[in-house]
């Protein structure tokens, strides 16, 4: 996957099979930003089911709005948030409360390792071809 480039984010593949996206250096997270992510997002997870490491350190603020938003974004199988900032993590571990009810598992990490790690276990297999009938190969 080539990197998708706009003047407030980047998304790009790692060759880990996980998908980063990293906010532009004092960008305030409003919710146009924000729907404009998870838009991408959620058609990237949509051809690739794959875990998503968002580094948030660079974000100046996010809004009630986008935060209400982001909770409820739907497609990664796991996300790892990348937070080095004491205070960001504090303000981040509150957001990670808002994510309490997404279907998948969200945790904080202060580097990129830590959370690449973690998130190796929520990568996808390849999705079976499905046989003439419709059903995966090997689906009884």
């Amino acid at each position: 996957m080539e990197p998708i480039e706009t003047t407030d984010f980047t998304f790009w593949m790692g060759e880990d099979g996980i998908l980063r996206l990293r906010f532009a250096p004092s960008r305030d997270l409003g919710i146009e930003v924000v729907k404009r992510s998870v838009q991408i997002g959620y058609e990237i997870f949509q051809k690739h089911p794959c875990p998503l490491l968002a580094f948030l350190d660079e974000a100046k603020s996010m809004t009630r709005e986008a935060r209400s938003y982001v909770s409820k974004m739907p497609g990664p199988t796991a996300v790892g948030l990348v937070v080095t900032s004491p205070i960001a993590r504090a303000i981040v571990g509150m957001f990670i409360g808002l994510l309490r009810q997404a279907p998948y598992p969200v945790r904080m990490f202060a580097t990129e390792e830590k959370a690449a790690e973690w998130l190796a276990g929520f990568r996808q297999a390849q999705r079976p071809a499905p046989s003439t009938d419709g059903r995966p190969i090997g689906a009884s």
